[in-house]
């Protein structure tokens, strides 16, 4: 009996653990409302200028469409050429690799965890004998798939930098911290103005005492 027992919250357990499933991009967005397709323009003022010495905005747009499920359509893909993907303890790791003199060496390497959330991302310097890291990134994330801080270490010529941010729940970074060789250079809050639609989503957004400005339109099902 005792046995029957163990083994139904074995199962159990495991039927959970492996059921989970990984956060929506809505959830991992802090979208409200089953979102369909974000349009999104960032405008930094002004930064271009022309023949004549006129300025202009620089403009980005991004594009976001989701399926019916909140997740998004569009997908990372892969160079199976240059690239090795494997498994190891529940989480994913990508390398990349580059022919160097007729050596393959790492270019740069990806790890997801077992949410398939990017949490180590490293570039090699290719073109010495040794294999020498040139920037590491590792990322943090809340309960709901959130980016909250992303730690930056770039090695060069003997000198030590990295870069703390830390993000709050729209994926701003809110705080930057800047270490040169252990000693802290940059210590600064960044502060974000933010319009929201009827359902409390952000379409209309400013960097305080800044020139950076965002617009979305959304699309909803």
């Amino acid at each position: 009996m005792n046995k029957i027992l163990i083994i139904i919250f074995q199962v159990s357990f495991l039927s959970h653990l492996y059921g989970q499933k990984k956060s929506s991009d809505w959830q991992q967005m802090s979208l409200i409302g089953k979102v369909k397709k974000i349009i999104e323009i960032k405008e930094i003022c002004p930064t271009v200028i022309d023949e004549k010495g006129k300025l202009h905005c620089h403009i980005d747009t991004i594009n976001y469409e989701f399926d019916n499920n909140g997740y998004l359509l569009n997908k990372r893909s892969i160079d199976n050429r240059n690239t090795e993907v494997k498994i190891e303890n529940k989480q994913k790791i990508i390398t990349r690799y580059e022919m160097v003199d007729g050596v393959k060496k790492r270019n740069s390497e990806d790890v997801y965890n077992d949410k398939d959330l990017l949490i180590i991302q490293t570039e090699y310097y290719v073109h010495n004998k040794e294999e020498e890291i040139l920037s590491h990134w590792e990322y943090f994330y809340n309960t709901k798939g959130q980016k909250t801080r992303q730690k930056t270490t770039s090695i060069w010529n003997g000198t030590k930098t990295i870069h703390i941010s830390d993000y709050n729940k729209y994926g701003d970074e809110v705080k930057s911290q800047i270490f040169v060789n252990d000693d802290l250079t940059e210590d600064k809050t960044l502060k974000y103005d933010y319009k929201y639609d009827k359902k409390g989503n952000w379409i209309n957004k400013t960097l305080v005492d800044d020139n950076e400005t965002w617009k979305r339109k959304i699309f909803f099902y």
